[in-house]
């Protein structure tokens, strides 16, 4: 289910590439006010990552899921309401505000339920769905913005995220983070429910669990990304995510509207174009999700941005 909701997320966290093609020479948009327009979504998922990721600290995983997909599906349709370029740019932010909230969290809560060993790989199945949101997201709006209109792009990235909340009973509350805040009965019923589900799934009885080394639990503290133990780790990853951002949402939003733009291409063949990278994407993360833990984390990273590096030079 986790994964599920995260689709139509991504989805639609891109079908503003489809749409601005469309809304570029309708509204009369300038290059800033384009790249303003792109940018809102992902200054609120800046703020969407601060405040839910407090709020899955306090009061649990599932609260803050539930929270942020409401917000996010809410402001699609609200989206598909824009009567100008203003309107969009404001209901985009606050969309974005749910956005930044579910990834990061449901990426946690993933973590916390999956077993260290294979890890990578089980991690990297989960965000090959992102991908496959991407492409969806180009194949939809191949369609859809030429013979319905770029309104509907939202409204179709709405619904699933909305049938998501229907689900959230299904799940249960992250085991790990209820045993920290001290609800043991309703960790171990969450525990239960987990082992029962999948030896249903199985077919078979789960092995007999293994001792785990006891850590020092205390609250987590934003000081702690800066300390002497953490410090080089959140630069690195800092840079990681900057870099993938600036160039992989970058070239995927940008380049529908540069092919329509820029080089005179038709509506529908600019959106093809931006289907052959997302499916390009799509591939190598694939290949990454499957080969991870065989290669490594550090050489596939390192192995991956000079490859990205040669293709952009």
């Amino acid at each position: 289910l986790t994964v599920s909701e995260s689709f139509p997320l991504e989805a639609r966290a891109l079908a503003i590439a489809s749409i601005l093609p469309v809304i570029v020479p309708l509204w009369k948009l300038t290059p800033p006010q384009i790249g303003l327009m792109i940018s809102a979504g992902f200054l609120g998922q800046l703020l969407g990552a601060l405040l839910f990721g407090w709020i899955a600290e306090r009061y649990g995983r599932m609260t803050a899921m539930i929270w942020s997909i409401a917000l996010f599906g809410v402001m699609s349709l609200v989206c598909a309401l824009a009567w100008d370029y203003n309107s969009l740019l404001l209901f985009r932010t606050i969309q974005g505000i749910g956005l930044g909230g579910e990834v990061p969290v449901a990426a946690v809560f993933i973590s916390e339920l999956a077993k260290a060993r294979g890890r990578g790989r089980f991690v990297l199945l989960y965000e090959l769905v992102f991908p496959i949101g991407l492409v969806a997201a180009s194949l939809v709006g191949l369609w859809v913005v030429p013979h319905l209109g770029w309104q509907y792009m939202f409204v179709i990235g709405a619904l699933p995220a909305l049938l998501t909340l229907a689900l959230r009973r299904l799940l249960p509350e992250s085991p790990r983070w209820l045993a920290v805040h001290g609800r043991e009965a309703q960790a171990q019923a969450a525990m239960a429910l987990i082992e029962t589900e999948t030896q249903k799934a199985t077919g078979r009885p789960l092995p007999p669990p293994k001792p785990v080394v006891s850590t020092l639990n205390k609250p987590a503290s934003l000081a702690d990304l800066f300390g002497p133990l953490y410090l080089r780790r959140t630069l690195v990853v800092w840079v990681i995510w900057f870099s993938s951002y600036f160039v992989n949402y970058g070239l995927s939003i940008w380049l529908p509207t540069v092919y329509r733009t820029v080089f005179k291409l038709p509506l529908d063949v600019s959106l093809r174009y931006g289907l052959i990278t997302q499916a390009a994407g799509l591939l190598g993360t694939l290949i990454c999700a499957l080969a991870i833990d065989h290669v490594g984390r550090r050489l596939w990273f390192a192995s991956s941005f000079a490859a990205a590096a040669v293709a952009l030079a």
